[in-house]
This record gives C-alpha cells, sequence and structure tokens, in this order.
C-alpha cells in the first residue's frame, strides 16, 4: 500500500502537519476507508449478481428442455389426430360400403 508507505515518510508527515496541521493524513485515511468500503458493497453485489445470473441460466436451461418435450409432445399429438382422422374416414367409408351392400 503506496499510502501506509507515504505515511511513514517522515518528510511528508511534517510537511503534513506543517501545511495542513495534520489534517490530510486524516482525511486521506478516512476516503481510503470510504472506499474500500464502497468497493467490498460492490463486490457484494457482484456475487450477488452472479448467483441471479447462474439461477437464470438454469431457469433457462429446463426451459429450453421443456420446450422440446412440448414440441415432442406436439408431433406425436398430431400424427396421433391423424391417425384418428384416417382411421373415422377409413371406418366410415368400410361402414357406407357394408351398409350398401346390404340393401
Amino acid at each position: 500500500m503506496e499510502y501506509g508507505l507515504s505515511e511513514d515518510n517522515i518528510f511528508l508527515s511534517f510537511g503534513d502537519m506543517i501545511l495542513t496541521g495534520g489534517e490530510g493524513f486524516k482525511d486521506a485515511r478516512t476516503i481510503i476507508a470510504l472506499g474500500e468500503k464502497l468497493v467490498a458493497e460492490g463486490e457484494e453485489k457482484i456475487e450477488i449478481g452472479q448467483l441471479r445470473l447462474d439461477a437464470g441460466r438454469l431457469k433457462l436451461s429446463q426451459g429450453r428442455e421443456e420446450l422440446s418435450l412440448a414440441k415432442g409432445a406436439l408431433i406425436s399429438c398430431a400424427f396421433l389426430g391423424a391417425f384418428f382422422v384416417f382411421l373415422a374416414i377409413s371406418l366410415g367409408i368400410y361402414w357406407c360400403r357394408s351398409y350398401k351392400c346390404r340393401k
């Protein structure tokens, strides 16, 4: 930490005492402490954001999987519907022919 080294320098400390009455290093310490606090809060927010991002990616993956299952169900229902339409038409034609054959 460069600031710690400059505070230990006897000439800089003496100059600060003469020019500002020792307030320069004191103000710098408070500003640095505030900056470190802001950095810690920012890192915490980044971690929370990363967790939310990971959760979102998981939900997206699950959603894509459900979508592919839904597409498969849609296709199978379409084939099943087409089969029943074909079956109904076939049985209708067969029933109509067998009924006309009896007359």
